[in-house]
């Protein structure tokens, strides 16, 4: 049986500081890298590739896509971070780690993000303003902040798979999702800001524990699901949309009920949680700074 460790992206736990819909993010607390276990199993590689998420390619013939100016400064706050940028018409905003900005960038959990060793730049939190064509989506958005990774803090990584990581997987059940799509959304009329969705668990009353999803994606879903269980849960549902949804169940009196409490909880969505071992695929970090401020 051999043990792989993955090592922590952040040093210490952070409140979310909201700039989301409703002004709602839960506080994001490390260890969402804590360290994982496993053992050797046997299982295809193309699993492993299955479960990378699909970004559109930097064009082959022209230059990457890049935000049209960009200005990261190390923030004055150095105990407050959010967990998603903010995106407005033409312009992007993130006061948050180098290690955020990874995981965001290549559309993957921070699980699934390995650091060489002796690497200790990632928990400096770091203030990213920008601008772009008032049309970039998501994916484009993506794609320009690995141009400013690579740019700015000289990342430069590559892709790997392992086997037998144990965790949860969530997917959808038998007879297929239950799940309300959630319409376009305009941006707002005052500010600009795009609306990319949140999930929220929270805890009404002692005994009630409520999972609200708006204009969500199942990674988001996934992530905090991760949250409550303390463990790696990964998003095999297959599933592209967005959603709105509230899912409730009883609370759970301690940490052992979660995954059943969490289980019966996504199951009214027509998803399932269940243990997971097999091949995932993961972004190694290589090198990374110096940093370039301006």
């Amino acid at each position: 049986m051999t043990a792989i460790t993955f090592p922590p992206l952040e040093s210490r736990a952070m409140q979310v500081l909201s700039w989301h819909v409703r002004r709602q993010l839960e506080l994001v607390r490390k260890p969402l890298l804590a360290t994982i276990r496993v053992a050797a199993l046997a299982v295809p590689l193309a699993i492993g590739l299955m479960l990378t998420p699909k970004l559109p390619a930097q064009t082959q013939t022209g230059a990457p896509l890049r935000f049209t100016a960009a200005s990261v400064k190390s923030a004055a706050d150095q105990g407050i971070v959010s967990n998603r940028p903010t995106r407005f018409i033409g312009r992007f905003r993130w006061s948050t780690t180098v290690g955020l900005m990874i995981s965001y960038a290549y559309h993957l959990e921070l699980w699934r993000i390995s650091e060489a060793p002796g690497l200790t730049s990632l928990n400096v939190i770091y203030d990213v303003e920008a601008t772009n064509p008032p049309n970039a989506t998501e994916d484009q958005a993506r794609l320009m902040l690995q141009s400013l990774l690579n740019d700015r803090f000289h990342l430069v990584v590559h892709h790997t798979t392992k086997d037998a990581v144990s965790g949860y997987a969530l997917t959808v059940a038998k007879n297929g999702a239950k799940l309300q799509e959630a319409k376009q959304s305009e941006p707002s009329e005052e500010s600009g800001q795009l609306d990319e969705g949140w999930v929220a668990g929270t805890l009404p009353t002692a005994d009630v524990m409520l999972i609200t999803a708006h204009n969500a994606n199942m990674l988001q879903l996934s992530a905090d699901l991760q949250k409550h269980l303390g463990t790696t849960v990964l998003d095999q549902t297959g599933l592209t949309g967005r959603y709105n949804f509230e899912l409730k169940c009883p609370g759970a009196a301690s940490s052992d009920e979660f995954p059943g409490l969490l289980a019966s909880c996504v199951k009214q969505a027509g998803l399932r949680l269940e243990k997971y071992r097999g091949v995932v695929d993961f972004l190694v970090i290589d090198k990374i700074g110096p940093f370039v401020e301006n």
